[in-house]
């Protein structure tokens, strides 16, 4: 249906209304302008169509609103309520507009001043146009998976950012593109306080800034400035758990003594005498375990290196523990079957990286372990430190590795059993 335009007046305009109108007016002095009269709004539009390269296309633009007024007065005293100004034949009653209303001559300025933007190229861009969240958010993943690999590195950020996308962000924004998120930081910002977890909030967070801001390198229609994230405050997470003090094995002890099954107590004594990665640890198999080399090799680390972890009389006794749990374990098995967030709900006084620190506070504290071998224990590569240079050291200082590990066994099985040792004493 072709395009009617006419001279639009706010008489006419009045008019229209009164006589419930639906439809486009399109004004015939600015080209562009129309006014587009819905059953609850009345609304100025800024519609032309564009090409590019020879792609068509169009822009769009809500310029404002057009308020019907209230009736005041009618000539001749009484009010003339809107039910019957249909059928009045007198003069035109007096009307009260809002604040926000847009009359005729403001909207074919504005109209003017929205076209020569888009003659000059400096126009604002279509929330319509650009990327969608869900290609962007692909794109961005698949970007993480590549980096990744570059570094030899397992893609584990990218595999959390998958999930959290497929729970939270894309379920709320696949329908967006990235403009138009742009536009609303406010929605983004009411639509992370609703997500419970502190932690997923702040990586959604991250996420949908980190890839609006490459995505902005590559489409120039993208404001850096104006990243959806902006109104987002990140929100406090839990207080990272500090390592154990020697006083406190004990009381560790005794609450690791009241858990009920063996593969937890397997892991959790495992954690805290290798001073492993929690999650690193979880993801071990049986196949793992050398026993000619006297190794537990814990693989795909976040280092992207493997950690060979010497084996002593009380790392084999809390592997026997475990094996005892899954008498018919093959060697492709997890150890510690159901373990890997065991470490964030277990009743003790330390547990997952909590174990991991203390591992480090006894090997240099209590045992005067070197750093270089105490980092090598726990996966730390030094920095400046090649793989190959890694694997010639670790060979060479073998024999002193072993020592130290042998070294922080013994004291922390002295400390677990430092209280029970003194009442026997004093009995």
């Amino acid at each position: 249906m072709g395009r009617k335009y006419q001279e639009l007046t706010e008489a006419r305009i009045d008019a229209a209304i009164d006589f419930e109108a639906r439809g486009m007016l399109w004004d015939k002095q600015a080209p562009g302008l129309r006014l587009y009269l819905g059953k609850r709004k009345v609304t100025w539009q800024f519609y032309a169509d564009t090409r590019d390269h020879g792609s068509k296309g169009h822009t769009f633009k809500v310029l404002g609103h057009y308020d019907r007024g209230g009736f005041v007065t009618v000539v001749g005293g009484g009010a003339a309520p809107p039910a019957i100004i249909k059928n009045y034949t007198g003069p035109r009653p007096a009307l009260q507009r809002a604040p926000w209303h847009m009359g005729v001559v403001a909207a074919r300025a504005a109209a003017q001043i929205r076209r020569g933007k888009m003659l000059e190229g400096t126009s604002s861009p279509n929330a319509r146009e650009g990327i969608k969240f869900e290609d962007a958010f692909a794109d961005y993943c698949g970007y993480l998976e590549r980096k990744a690999a570059e570094k030899g590195k397992p893609p584990r950020w990218a595999k959390n950012a998958r999930q959290l996308g497929k729970q939270l962000l894309l379920p709320k924004w696949s329908g967006w593109t990235l403009i138009a998120m742009s536009e609303r930081p406010d929605a983004m910002a009411d639509w992370i306080e609703t997500i419970k977890s502190p932690t997923s909030a702040n990586h959604c967070r991250r996420l949908v800034s980190a890839l609006y801001r490459r995505r902005a390198k590559r489409d120039l229609k993208l404001n850096k400035a104006n990243v959806p994230t902006a109104a987002v405050e990140l929100r406090a997470e839990k207080r990272v758990q500090k390592g154990m003090a020697a006083k406190s094995f004990p009381a560790w002890f005794k609450a690791w003594q009241a858990i009920e099954s063996k593969t937890r107590r397997a892991y959790h004594m495992t954690n805290l005498l290798t001073g492993a990665r929690p999650g690193e640890l979880a993801r071990c198999r049986w196949q793992n375990i050398d026993r000619e080399a006297g190794t537990l090799t814990v693989g795909d680390a976040k280092a992207g290196n493997d950690i060979p972890i010497p084996l002593t009389p009380a790392i084999n006794a809390a592997l026997k523990l475990a094996a005892d749990a899954e008498p018919d374990h093959k060697p492709g098995d997890l150890i510690f079957p159901g373990c890997e967030q065991v470490g964030h709900r277990e009743e003790l006084p330390a547990r997952g990286n909590g174990l991991r620190r203390t591992f480090k506070t006894i090997a240099t504290t209590h045992c005067k372990v070197p750093d270089d071998i105490s980092a090598f224990l726990m996966g730390h590569v030094p920095e400046g430190m090649s793989q190959k240079y890694l694997l010639r050291w670790a060979l060479s200082s073998g024999p002193a590795i072993r020592d130290a590990q042998s070294k922080i066994s013994r004291e922390m099985v002295r400390l677990l059993h430092k209280q029970a040792a003194a009442g026997r004493k004093a009995a």
